[in-house]
């Protein structure tokens, strides 16, 4: 029986046995190490054993510093591992840590229990900390592929859905590996079709990697037995060079695809007629298909009548959609090529090449190596680098030969990719629109590639079938294969043990901690790495930074067991256990968890599967964490280069989204007191304000309440409260906790549920007999800042005003206890200003048919504060065009889109242009090839749940048809802009304008002749896009000159920007073009050189008998409406040829793709980013200031307690939260009372700006005449210069010339006035603004404690 087919009775259900697995080698059981009843016995009671409620673990400070160093110790003591002395003494080799010791090797019960018959020489400290280090680490290292995933024995043969994964990735890499060697690895094919060494290289030096690394084993083997030990290399969990490229390439499609089901809507629009009548038939409705027959009815009509009246929970409509679904998966080849190469050339560059260098010359010898191998092993060893193409030409230092090893590895990936495609593993095809919006990211939008878009790579139905669960169903019902799920999860994520303290070298150059080994260690995210590279890093890091990331990682987190056990059912060793509702109840290791009916509408999307996968994740590692860690676990944190930090991985930690957030807690718990029941009670407000529910009509949680009466409705309602909590499955009570829709990122869904189930269990508590200060809590209450982004600005620009809308500031009596809200305000100005003669107003009237009262509903709608936040943030944050806060997926994501309009019954028309048909397909594919898709709302966008959503008034919703749904995005984009300037006075444009002017000084002007990267034609140069005279100066800003700042910890933000070479500029410097491939894996009749690529084309075309070529041979592409691909599809269909399998091949060459990588220019000038240095500054400021708020805030607060992060969002226990509120007011108010928006423009200005500043010339589009002559000359007397010293360089002497004068200022030294940058007339700022702010400090630290109102953030 084959592992496949044992695998397959696992999951139907089946028992097998141990001789079942050791007979199959399943699961690599060989009968080594086979883990003892009572040992199975221990491993499942760890959590139960181990875990203790609200207790902190004690961690020695040897564990932050360097707990690698501090494991090796310990695990040395146990006797796991072997010394250097004694390499083969312990359970673990010392070096690689290959099992030398399989009887032995029992990770759980060596590093864990203090007893049991497999003690070894001492017992584990008692948090088992070496256990959680050695697991860290492990983890690490089969993430960076030098481990297997496999590294805790299978227990009972159980298939753990780690074990699946791991094993199915063995298995598809092995059968990958089988394809390539067929001729892509085949030094055989290699020689006979390519001749020239420099094409052999890359083939030739992956094989001697492997050649090397297997001579390696067996010299280890050896030196084993001499000692007398039993050691067996295939113990050790390092892949040979060729299993890991193999493994790496699988790791590069799953961890990349996009699965992608059709909605049950989109299944039952693409049936038939007849199929549709079956649905009737299945769920009852056979009598309204009769009637709706009788009267005429066409399918979509009856479509709808369906829909208004079927339950998609109906068992048999679900069988029948689940017979008409399919299933797309999905990604782009960038992606694919992207990670397959970075992951691969890092190995060649730090593990293989160092493996060949290092072999001595008798070694060498002992390989048996042929010529062509000789020849190339003299190659890396002398030249360290592999392959032969790219710059530099010859490579002197480490980072010139790692971007030419790089450069290499990616046209590696392309000829890979080629033979992906040629073995049907893949499909490959250009992107269509629809592909590309699907694949894009939300948050910075992929270019398009020469013209279109990128290469979608495809499942091919082989690949599906050799992964298994990859069918329509599986996705429809989560029961996908458990690889889909292992590499959703790719990425940074949670630790097992403690992360690294973060340091800084003497001379102040960041030394990364976080995770435990080097490769995985961050200080600065992001692609800071890019910058590095070129040498020109975009921060300096802080000491207080470093303090500030260390103490977050000092946090201790713990899945929350109360919402788990309430919203998911149970399984205990295989056991099913659903009603379980103690964490006491978990007496064996969770083996599943799944869903509760009442709550899957709300943990999983219809649609969304990447969201699925996500969620299915977090329950996996929840799972892992319990069983493995006794539910404790760390996160690992980074900072950006504004200084703002980071959760290196968002999954269970609080910068990730609804459910992430909600299944946390602190894993220290604190007595809540009477000051930690009110902030839990306020906490619950805010997560309930704004519900409607019957039972407290009269008394609804209202937004903007004081804290006092936020605590008091609490407890007025405790009842109703836990009411809800004990019937979560109750109509209406789903409905107010929103169990009914999915919870999105920005939804506060679970948050909600989580905080419920704590007020109940806390209130428990006092009704036995406790009192608050007894009762222990560990759920995060945090405080959401109102607005942080115009808080700032609010401050820097002393704006009243504004400050008193986002409670910077209390407003004037009599008004001084009603809280600022900025969302609302806009809000209300919006509904104000939408009155007949608005534009808005004016269309909604037209849709209504000119009924007044609809429109009013429709404004009021649409007027609403949830509908003004996204945009006003966004906004804030420097976005011009807001569209997709309105239209967007969450209010910020992508939109929705469409491709035709329903003109009538039997006419269909594109949105974009006057192109009908009587066929929708025909129209769709038309909007397809001109790109005339349009958008419309996404389905979890504000303005499609306001008005067309579940949730909408259904009797309006035919009002919005896709067709309108753009221009009523733009018209309320509009009215909501202009209500947002009306209410803030446009303070935003003072603060962006201010400080984007000082950006255009930090420049430096070049001729563009003489820039690298500007190309010449005709005596003109062509320079990002532009074409130029060659004496044109252009303003460029380089590294040295850009704007930069202090924070006032001394943390620098240096504002730059580089972007990669765009995709136009051709196929020099890419490796990935289609003439790239390796041409023994091209068929013998092609070739791919420039000069005769076409004619190899044609001769064989004709060799096949195709006629009519003559007309394409002068043609310089052979895509297009009249090109040679579409001649040589039409023919295929029209002619029986008999060699029609030869001429796909030769179509299959012609629409080879070449394939643009991200990659930067050599030159800085080619790299720069101009028009980001500009426009970013002011929501960069913001980020930077809000940052340091935070820094300063976190390292304010005592030892002792825990932290909440998510950038302008503070969190700590219910107890701590007066102290947190009295520090954030502390800190905005140290922030801002020295330094007004002035201060920080002139501290922007440097000595490199000088020379621009004083060579400014009149701006004549904005009517503004900037430095003149006179202007110098009086600077220079104010700085006591005397003019007559000055030297003149006028023909024949005079008075000295503009440029004399500049000379002489820059020779002094002299600095610019401030209002020659930038500077907002002091008149319009209020200074006693910071006194205010001052003398709410002083109320916080007096009441503190006390049950009051701040206004405050």
């Amino acid at each position: 029986m084959s592992e496949d087919d044992l695998i397959s009775r696992l999951f139907d259900g089946d028992t097998l046995t141990i001789k079942d697995i050791e007979r199959n080698q399943l699961f690599g059981s060989k009968g080594e190490g086979e883990l003892t009843s009572d040992e199975i016995d221990l491993i499942d009671t760890y959590f139960s054993r181990n875990y203790h409620q609200g207790e902190l673990l004690q961690i020695p400070d040897d564990c932050y510093i360097d707990g690698k160093k501090w494991t090796e110790g310990k695990l040395t003591e146990l006797g796991f591992l072997s010394t250097k002395r004694d390499p083969y003494g312990g359970v673990l080799e010392w070096k690689n840590q290959t099992i030398n010791q399989p009887l032995k090797y029992r990770p759980r019960i060596n590093l864990r229990e203090a007893e049991s018959q497999n003690l070894l020489k001492s017992s584990p400290e008692s948090a088992h900390l070496e256990f959680k280090f050695w697991l860290q680490e492990r983890i690490e290292l089969a993430a960076a592929g030098k481990g297997s995933p496999r590294m805790l024995q299978v227990m009972e043969g159980k298939l753990d859905e780690k074990d699946a994964a791991s094993n199915k990735w063995a298995e598809l890499s092995e059968k990958i590996k089988e394809e390539l060697e067929k001729d892509l690895l085949n030094e055989k094919i290699l020689g006979q079709k390519t001749k020239r060494h420099d094409s052999k290289a890359p083939i030739l030096a992956l094989n001697i990697f492997n050649t090397v690394e297997e001579f390696k084993r067996k010299k280890e083997q050896e030196k084993a037995r001499e000692k007398g030990y039993d050691y067996n290399p295939s113990r050790n969990h390092k892949n040979l060079p060729i299993q890991f490229l193999c493994r790496e390439i699988v790791r590069s499609l799953f961890s990349h695809v996009k699965p992608k089901i059709p909605s049950n809507e989109k299944i039952l629009k693409r049936m038939t007629n007849a199929k549709l009548k079956q649905v009737f038939d299945e769920v009852g409705m056979d009598d309204e298909w009769v009637k709706a027959t009788e009267k005429g009815k066409n399918k979509e009509e009856k479509l709808d009548l369906l829909l208004e009246n079927i339950d998609f929970g109906n068992n048999k409509l679900k069988e029948c959609l689940h017979q008409e679904g399919w299933i797309r998966l999905s990604l782009t080849s960038q992606s694919f090529m992207m990670t397959l190469a970075s992951r691969l050339s890092e190995q060649i560059t730090n593990e293989w090449i160092p493996s060949v260098v290092n072999l001595s010359e008798l070694d060498i010898r002992e390989l048996n190596l042929n010529v062509d191998q000789t020849k190339e092993i003299k190659h890396l060893r002398k030249q360290k680098y592999f392959g032969r193409r790219g710059e530099p030409t010859n490579p002197e230092t480490a980072k010139d030969r790692e971007d030419k090893t790089l450069y290499n590895v990616k046209r590696l990936t392309r000829s890979i990719l080629f033979e992906l495609v040629s073995k049907d593993i893949v499909k490959q095809r250009p992107m269509k629109f629809e592909d590309w919006i699907e694949h894009k990211d939300e948050n910075e939008r992929d270019s398009k590639k020469f013209g279109s878009y990128s290469n979608i790579l495809i499942f091919s139905k082989k690949l599906e079938n050799w992964t298994g669960k990859s069918d329509f169903l599986s996705f429809k019902d989560n029961e996908q294969h458990a690889i889909y799920r292992w590499f959703a999860g790719e990425g940074d994520r949670y630790m097992y043990a403690p992360p690294q303290d973060h340091a800084l070298t003497p001379s102040g150059k960041p030394d990364a901690g976080g995770y435990l080994t080097i490769a995985h260690q961050k200080l600065i995210g992001g692609n800071h790495y890019d910058y590095e590279r070129f040498n020109h890093p975009r921060c300096k890091v802080s000491p207080l930074t470093i303090q500030t990331l260390n103490k977050l990682q000092k946090v201790q987190w713990e899945i929350n067991l109360d919402l788990l056990l309430t919203i998911f059912q149970l399984e205990l060793a295989h056991t099913p256990c659903p009603n379980i509702t103690e964490y006491s109840e978990i007496k064996e290791r969770i083996t599943r968890i799944e869903c509760r009916q009442w709550v899957e509408d709300a943990f999983y999307s219809q649609t969304d599967l990447e969201r699925n996968l996500e969620r299915e994740q977090s329950l996996m590692w929840a799972r892992k964490i319990i069983n493995h860690n006794a539910n404790v676990f760390w996160h690992a944190w980074s900072c950006d280069w504004r200084g703002r930090l980071y959760s290196r991985g968002t999954g269970l930690s609080p910068q990730g989204d609804d459910f992430d957030k909600a299944i946390i807690r602190f894993k220290r718990w604190k007595p809540l007191g009477e000051v930690g029941r009110h902030w839990l009670f306020v906490h619950i407000h805010n997560l309930v304000a704004g519900s409607e529910l019957e039972d407290w009509r009269n008394d609804p949680p209202q937004k903007g309440q004081s804290f006092k009466d936020r605590d008091e409705w609490v407890e007025r309602n405790k009842e109703t409260l836990i009411q809800i909590v004990d019937e979560p499955q109750e109509k209406k009570y789903r409905e107010l906790l929103e169990l009914d829709q999915h919870s999105g990122a920005k939804s506060t869904t679970f948050q909600r549920l989580a905080a419920l189930i704590e007020l109940k269990r806390v209130l428990s508590k006092i009704d036995d007999g406790e009192n608050w200060d007894s009762i222990t809590s560990g759920l995060p209450v945090y405080l959401d800042a109102s607005c942080n982004g115009y808080q700032h600005v609010s401050a820097l620009l002393r704006n009243r005003e504004l400050a008193e809308h986002v409670n910077v500031v209390k407003k004037a009596p009599p008004n001084d206890q009603v809280r600022g809200d900025l969302y609302q305000a806009i809000s209300d100005k919006a509904k104000e200003l939408c009155v007949p003669g608005n534009s808005l107003y004016e269309e909604l009237f037209r849709l209504s048919n000119e009924s007044k009262s609809i429109t009013k509903k429709l404004i009021h709608s649409i007027c609403s504060r949830s509908i003004a936040k996204q945009p006003t943030m966004t906004r804030m944050y420097g976005k011009v065009d807001t569209k997709s806060s309105f239209e967007g997926r969450e209010g910020k994501g992508k939109p929705g889109f469409f491709s035709d309009i329903k003109v009538d019954e039997k006419k269909f028309k594109c949105p974009k242009c006057d192109f009908t048909s009587n066929t929708r397909k025909d129209v769709k594919n038309h909007a397809t090839k001109e790109k005339h898709w349009a958008p419309k709302w996404h389905r979890e966008s504000p303005l499609y749940k306001k008005l067309i959503g579940p949730k909408s008034d259904k009797n309006l919703r035919a009002l919005f048809p896709d067709e309108i749904q753009n221009k009523i995005t733009g018209l309320v984009d509009k009215l909501f802009s202009q209500a947002d300037k009306e209410v803030t006075k446009n303070a935003y444009k003072d603060y962006k304008d201010s400080s984007r002017a000082v950006a255009k000084f930090g420049v430096i002007g070049r001729r563009v002749k003489d820039i690298k990267s500007a190309r010449e034609k005709k005596g003109y140069y062509t320079f990002n896009g532009k074409e130029y005279p060659p004496n044109k100066i252009i303003k460029l800003p380089e590294y040295r000159y850009v704007v930069r700042w202090k924070l006032p910890d001394d943390f620098e933000v240096i504002h730059y920007y580089i972007k990669h070479v765009d995709p136009s500029a051709g196929h020099a410097g890419n490796p990935t073009h289609a003439g790239s491939i390796y041409k023994h894996i091209l068929p013998e009749w092609y070739n791919p050189e420039t000069s005769k690529r076409k004619e190899s084309i044609f001769s064989r075309l004709e060799e096949l008998g195709v006629k009519g070529l003559d007309s394409f041979r002068d043609k310089r592409k052979f895509t297009g409406e009249d090109g040679l691909t579409k001649f040589l599809n039409d023919y295929l269909k029209e002619n029986n040829n008999e060699n029609k399998t030869q001429i796909k091949k030769v179509l299959r060459i012609i629409e080879t793709p070449s394939i643009h990588l991200p990659r930067y220019d050599s030159d800085e000038e080619g790299r720069l980013r101009e028009k980001k240095q500009k426009s970013a500054i002011p929501p960069n400021l913001i980020h930077s200031l809000d940052a340091y708020h935070m820094r300063w805030t976190v390292n304010q607060m005592p030892e002792g307690c825990d932290f909440w992060v998510v950038h302008d969002a503070f969190g700590t226990h219910p107890r701590d939260i007066p102290k947190l509120r009295e520090n954030i007011t502390q800190g905005f108010y140290n922030l801002h009372s020295e330094r007004d928006i002035n201060d920080w423009l002139d501290s922007m200005i440097r000595e490199d700006m000088y020379k621009e500043i004083y060579n400014q010339k009149p701006d004549k589009k904005k009517g503004k005449d900037y430095v003149y002559e006179y202007q110098l000359r009086d600077l220079l007397k104010e700085n006591n210069v005397d003019l007559d010293t000055i030297t003149s360089t006028r023909k024949g002497g005079g008075k000295p010339t503009k440029k004399d004068l500049i000379t002489k200022l820059l020779q002094e030294n002299i600095k610019p006035p401030q209002n020659w940058v930038a500077e907002i007339d002091s008149n319009k700022m209020e200074q006693s603004l910071v006194d205010d702010i001052k003398e709410s400090i002083a109320e916080l630290k007096f009441y503190r404690g006390a049950m009051f109102d701040r206004n405050l953030t």
